[in-house]
């Protein structure tokens, strides 16, 4: 089977319970990711876009 598959997998089983689907800790943000990872992620789509629309 493809790692996505694996990956959607661990995915899951984080979500179910209740840990960052990225890192495996515990979050209290009301979202699928801790703060810590919100944040990179953010930081992440920042830069993706002011390179889409430079």
């Amino acid at each position: 089977m493809k790692s996505t598959y694996y990956t959607r997998k661990l995915k899951e089983s984080r979500k179910e319970q209740g840990l960052c689907i990225d890192c495996s800790k515990p979050h209290s943000t009301g979202y699928l990711r801790c703060q810590e990872c919100l944040d990179k992620q953010a930081e992440y789509a920042r830069k993706k876009r002011k390179k889409v629309n430079s």
